[in-house]
């Protein structure tokens, strides 16, 4: 068979079901036929299952295909529309007049045209998993196109009477057909398999996406009521038993399977985003003069070629674990508990002696660096002393470093 659907949306993993084990493909002389989609009797199962083969969802009327608008060698005469309602009963062709049809059979009302036949119909595997409300995890879809030729999904009209030892041949019986209808439904599958030099597959379909090849039929005129009676390709499974009521149907194309995984297509939200900096916020005790904008690794390159304090303070600031809970540092009251005041004074005098001898023995050495270079090394050490020092002033000593001068 050819492909006759033509997919939609993005998909990523499709396959095409064989009926015929590859030994035997082999040795079938292969022939492309094109068949045309859209007669009475033509309908599309529709199979959702998980990646473990359990069936979901199934639905033996499929109806969100769209018939192409255009295409090669293509003349539709009737008007191109999605077949979203399963309403047959009438369709407005090009020229103005009507098909008619049974909405029950699906038969056409004698007199009347006859319904569209298209070469391609297109679907869209995606929207059909999310139309069914799934939003996400991996599935198998499957399109099975079929013709029905004895009886149909709805009404299943023929039993399993008795199934051969070997279990490759089996007989249907009827309780709802008459003895014409299967005179004539086998005639007319006997006619299909002599006239042509190529074998068409004709199915048994028990449903829940089980079918077995027929490769020859045979009637049986039973004065009780003739049955039909099929040789199969392969042995029937033993979960099919006598009195299982199925229909037989012609297979239009090969199935269609797909590997979709719904969250491959699904867009993440939009990750929050932060406000940009507000300049106008008055932070006390430390500056809020507007500067150039610049990356960190500028900013710090140029305050560390300045041996400024603001690269001091800008230091202490990012390494300081503390949180400003407003302390008055003017008053011993409001921060010394049990520690000692004169102490916290001498230990930041201390660290401010230690800081002016580093950066004295910078400032007297610097010019000698370009003739003496070992003591580029000293200065690097000496200036990441004092850096390190002032990083871990505690809050009273920033406050008498950065902010109270004489105090």
């Amino acid at each position: 068979m050819a492909d006759n659907i033509r997919i939609v949306g993005n998909i990523l993993s499709t396959t095409t079901v064989t009926r015929y084990s590859p030994n035997d493909t082999n040795l079938i002389q292969s022939r492309t036929l094109k068949e045309n989609f859209g007669g009475v009797n033509d309908y599309i199962e529709y199979y959702v299952q998980d990646v473990f083969g359990n069936i979901l969802n199934s639905n033996f009327n499929y109806l969100n295909y769209k018939f192409p608008s255009t295409g090669s060698g293509l003349t539709p005469r009737l008007t191109p529309v999605p077949n979203t309602t399963g309403d047959f009963t009438t369709q407005t062709s090009i020229e103005g007049t009507e098909t008619s049809f049974d909405p029950q059979t699906l038969s056409e009302i004698p007199g009347t045209p006859l319904p569209p036949l298209y070469p391609i119909i297109e679907i869209d595997p995606i929207k059909d998993l999310q139309d069914l409300r799934y939003t996400t995890g991996e599935f198998k879809t499957r399109y099975n196109l079929f013709e029905n030729v004895i009886s149909n999904p709805s009404e299943r009209a023929l039993f399993i009477k008795e199934i051969s030892p070997d279990r490759t041949e089996i007989r249907l019986s009827s309780i709802i057909l008459s003895d014409i209808d299967i005179l004539d439904t086998f005639n007319s599958i006997n006619e299909t398999i002599s006239s042509v030099d190529y074998h068409i597959d004709h199915l048994l379909n028990f449903g829940n996406n089980e079918q077995y090849v027929a490769i020859n039929v045979a009637l049986d005129q039973n004065p009780e009521g003739y049955e039909i009676l099929f040789k199969l390709y392969q042995p029937l499974p033993l979960s099919v038993q006598e009195k299982q009521t199925l229909w037989v149907v012609k297979e239009k194309s090969t199935p269609y399977v797909f590997d979709i995984n719904l969250d491959q297509f699904i867009t993440p939200p939009a990750p929050p985003t932060l406000r940009g900096p507000n300049f106008n916020i008055p932070i006390e005790n430390q500056g809020t003069i507007s500067t150039t904008y610049g990356t960190y690794s500028s900013l710090i390159s140029n305050l560390q070629s300045l041996q400024s304090s603001s690269y001091s303070q800008i230091q202490s600031l990012l390494a300081t674990q503390s949180i400003d809970i407003n302390v008055d540092y003017t008053n011993f009251d409001d921060f010394v508990f049990f520690s000692s005041a004169k102490q916290r004074i001498v230990n930041f005098y201390t660290k401010v002696k230690e800081i002016e001898d580093y950066q004295n023995f910078i400032n007297k050495y610097k010019p000698f660096v370009a003739t003496t270079a070992s003591l580029q090394t000293n200065i690097n050490q000496y200036s990441s002393s004092i850096n390190n020092i002032i990083s871990n002033f505690d809050g009273y000593e920033y406050y008498l470093y950065f902010e109270s001068s004489s105090y």
